[in-house]
């Protein structure tokens, strides 16, 4: 349990001790400020893009390195762009909005997947088992191949998907919201 970190003008890095075994970044609700880069030492690190784009003032990116666990919250739209080196130091690089995170590639990941969030209108007299939308999803810390669908909301049963990510119609609806 803390009251508040405050770094600095500059490049501040917080470090945690041995004597913490998580840190969840989400429940520290704006009480951690001007701090660029994280260092874990076996931890497990829970963050969410909120949080890193309150953490600095001059900076929406936060730098994690060490060794332990990376989660981000879920909701939160990650994409991955690539890695960069910097200080020879391997970093994945993901941005959601304005914030970004930088991850030591040693660190472990657990970052939801992504759903391409899309309105899908479904044309009137749609004939049955026609196409009618392809949905997308990407996974910053895993294959999208191994990305599984599960219709949730259809009590008519009017739509059903393919393995590749394909959403048919079976018969007549007029919308769906995805």
């Amino acid at each position: 349990s803390f009251r508040r970190v405050r770094g600095g003008a500059g490049d501040d890095t917080l470090v945690l001790g041995a004597g913490v075994a998580a840190f969840d970044l989400t429940s520290a609700r704006g009480r951690v400020r001007d701090v660029e880069r994280l260092r874990l030492n076996g931890q497990t690190l829970t963050l969410s893009r909120r949080e890193i784009v309150r953490s600095s003032e001059t900076d929406n990116r936060l730098v994690v390195t060490g060794t332990g666990t990376v989660t981000t919250a879920i909701g939160d739209r990650w994409r991955d762009t690539g890695t960069v080196t910097n200080a020879g130091r391997t970093f994945i690089t993901l941005v959601d909005g304005q914030g970004e995170l930088w991850l030591d590639a040693a660190l472990a990941t657990v970052i939801p997947p992504t759903v391409l969030e899309t309105t899908l209108t479904v044309p009137e007299g749609s004939a049955q088992d026609e196409v009618v939308a392809t949905l997308g999803a990407v996974d910053p810390d895993g294959p999208e191949s191994a990305l599984r669908w599960v219709l949730l909301d259809d009590p008519s049963g009017v739509f059903a998907l393919e393995p590749a990510t394909l959403l048919e119609k079976i018969a007549g609806a007029d919308a769906i919201s995805v």
